[in-house]
């Protein structure tokens, strides 16, 4: 395979321009005394970072007082008074629920309004083919338009009106016995409780005997909470309250200044002092009789 040259050789430059002029002069030696630079071994280590010094004069964190509010908001405060200051303010800044500002319409219990129904022709010739196949099921439709309501509402609310009978008969019952056992039942909330929940343990009713039953044996048992705490006898020489009475009054004539002997009649103060309350009681009825 011949290769063929069809391009002469040109000529070599064996002279390379070194001048600042050129622009394809390379710059020999830029960077290599950069490369070996020793100036940044001999500079100064650089300093710590400067800590601050410890104050001993300073006083120690004054104790902090916490509470935790209903809503999961904690206060903080250095005294208890400041704290208290705190409360009143958060529970002042405390928003109620808003008042409704306007009236119900629908009150608490609606009477059911009882409505007889005239029956059609078509009605009542339906109630009687169904009187021949089911007359108990024909019955209650006859009820139902005689009477204005179905079958089970009427039987429903005859119940609910018993129900009603009873609890005001047993709360009769109740006031009852408080009435017989006054000077020794403590009627509370929580005696009342454990006399239902007796009678309810053991099946019987709520009445007025039963209720003094279990009172005689829960008592009897041992639970002393149902008695009545006697309050302590005050005499009436301890008795701070009581006033003394205060001697009778002594009648002086006008004009006459004060008399040197008692007048008829009079009572002296030592003596009347010393009188049982029902004698000084006495004196003062026969005043008013004499008045």
């Amino acid at each position: 395979m011949a290769i063929e040259i069809n391009k002469g050789i040109e000529p070599f430059e064996d002279t390379i321009d070194f001048s600042r002029n050129n622009p394809d002069r390379k710059p020999w030696g830029k960077g290599s005394a950069d490369r070996i630079d020793l100036r940044s071994e001999y500079d100064p280590a650089p300093l710590p970072p400067e800590t601050p010094a410890e104050k001993k004069d300073e006083p120690p964190p004054a104790p902090k007082f916490t509470h935790k509010l209903s809503n999961g908001a904690v206060l903080e405060a250095a005294s208890v008074e400041e704290l208290a200051s705190k409360i009143e303010q958060a529970i002042s800044q405390t928003q109620l629920p808003p008042t409704p500002q306007d009236f119900e319409d629908k009150p608490l219990y609606v009477p059911y309004e009882f409505k007889p129904k005239e029956l059609t022709l078509q009605e009542q010739a339906e109630i009687l083919n169904l009187w021949k196949e089911n007359p108990q099921a024909a019955m209650r439709k006859l009820q139902e338009a005689d009477l204005g309501a179905p079958a089970a509402t009427i039987i429903k609310m005859f119940q609910d009106t018993q129900q009603v009978v009873r609890q005001k008969l047993e709360e009769e019952a109740g006031v009852d016995f408080i009435i017989d056992h006054a000077d020794t039942y403590n009627a509370t909330a929580a005696n009342a409780k454990k006399l239902i929940e007796f009678l309810k343990k053991e099946s019987k009713p709520i009445t007025r005997q039963n209720l003094a039953v279990a009172f005689n044996r829960l008592v009897a048992a041992g639970d002393k909470n149902l008695l009545r705490k006697e309050e302590p006898a005050v005499s009436v020489e301890e008795d701070e309250s009581v006033e003394d009475v205060p001697p009778p009054p002594v009648i002086v004539p006008s004009n006459q200044g004060r008399p040197e002997t008692s007048p008829a009649g009079s009572v002296d103060v030592a003596k009347f002092a010393a009188l049982p309350l029902n004698e000084q009681k006495a004196f003062f009825a026969n005043l008013k009789r004499r008045a």
